[in-house]
């Protein structure tokens, strides 16, 4: 061992590692055209070919194409935006939680389809927001 710390993997090294990983309803992994017509109807609209120019690492993604991407194959943002021993460490404090494990377990033995883990993402992140709303609500009225 050298001690050294790995190099943080790139935008396009994990976007490209979903691309391998995750399949579609149909079982298949997606092409980049299918990719971006899902992006599209999702409300972001791109081209398949800046998709692939993202995937190869020609091109940086905005913040919306993250959101999109991550909603698409069914991650957090967090998946893009967060170094990797940040998101173990993460990972075994939710996991921690009884709840977030029966939500894991039911996911996982339900078989979901990347369209399903998806819109349960998007229902998280939307609690998350709603959340957060009330916590400054609350805030700016208590001080």
């Amino acid at each position: 061992m050298t001690g050294e710390t790995p190099a943080r993997r790139t935008f396009a090294d994990q976007l490209d590692e979903l691309f391998r990983t995750v399949v579609n309803s149909e079982g298949r992994p997606y092409s980049t055209r299918a990719a971006a017509a899902a992006l599209t109807a999702l409300g972001c609209p791109v081209s398949h070919t800046h998709v692939g120019k993202l995937r190869r690492g020609e091109a940086d993604p905005r913040r919306s194409e993250m959101q999109a991407f991550a909603t698409l194959f069914g991650v957090s943002l967090a998946y893009f935006t967060q170094d990797d021993g940040d998101a173990d460490r993460r990972l075994s404090r939710a996991l921690g939680d009884p709840a977030i494990q029966a939500v894991a377990m039911r996911m996982g033995e339900a078989e979901m389809s990347a369209a399903g883990k998806a819109a349960v993402a998007a229902m998280v992140e939307q609690v998350v927001l709603l959340e957060q709303a009330a916590r400054r609500r609350q805030s700016d009225a208590g001080g």
